[in-house]
């Protein structure tokens, strides 16, 4: 007899919160907002790149900007959602 080695892969759970999906755009947001405290002066980079990597990656659009969420096709469902996300 042999035995078979089968592994079962846990399915991912459906996401309940809709702030997870990289397209939720929360009703406070805007493309005027500003995401961190201090302007970019120059002489400042090192602390605003750390501070706006912060924000970026808690509203969840890092996607966005590592390339990971490629603009889609305009025949796409997703396009519309990704350009007013894009545009925040």
């Amino acid at each position: 007899a042999s035995s078979s080695n089968t592994e079962e892969i846990p399915a991912i759970p459906a996401l309940t919160d809709p702030s997870q999906n990289s397209y939720y755009v929360h009703p406070n947001e805007s493309a005027t907002a500003a995401l961190v405290a201090h302007l970019l002066d120059g002489k400042n980079y090192h602390a605003w790149s750390r501070s706006m990597m912060k924000a970026v990656i808690m509203k969840n659009k890092l996607r966005f900007l590592d390339g990971s969420c490629p603009i889609a096709d305009h025949f796409d469902p997703t396009y519309e959602p990704w350009i007013r996300c894009n545009n925040l």
